[in-house]
């Protein structure tokens, strides 16, 4: 009797650990606590650009510019709030459409591809 509550016990602190550790994952945690981007304020951004693929020969490519000052914070606000996508697609079979090149004040850059 002793011995079969001590199996009981052990089965059940195994059942425990792994279900704690299963749950420690980074895929369950992003589907817990999904990443965001968060991306700088208008005022922070020392230049933005922009490049267009080209699109299955419907829309021709456009390589990259600079957008204008007055243009930021339209982007930007296209861009927010960024939202975490919990079933992703399979981009493998779609084209890039483009791409958005921030970079702030600091230093830092961002680099965003969209589909």
């Amino acid at each position: 009797m002793r011995r079969r509550r001590l199996i009981l016990g052990v089965a059940a602190l195994v059942v425990l650990g792994v279900g704690v550790a299963i749950t420690r994952t980074p895929r369950i945690q992003k589907w817990y606590n999904p990443p965001a981007l968060v991306l700088p304020e208008d005022g922070d951004v020392a230049e933005m650009r922009a490049s267009l693929q080209d699109f299955q020969g419907v829309s021709a490519a456009v390589p990259e510019f600079t957008v204008p000052t007055e243009h930021v914070p339209v982007i930007l606000g296209w861009l927010r709030p960024a939202e975490y996508n919990r079933e992703p697609w399979p981009l493998d079979r779609i084209d890039e459409l483009g791409e958005v090149v921030i970079r702030t004040r600091g230093g830092e850059e961002f680099r965003l591809q969209f589909y």
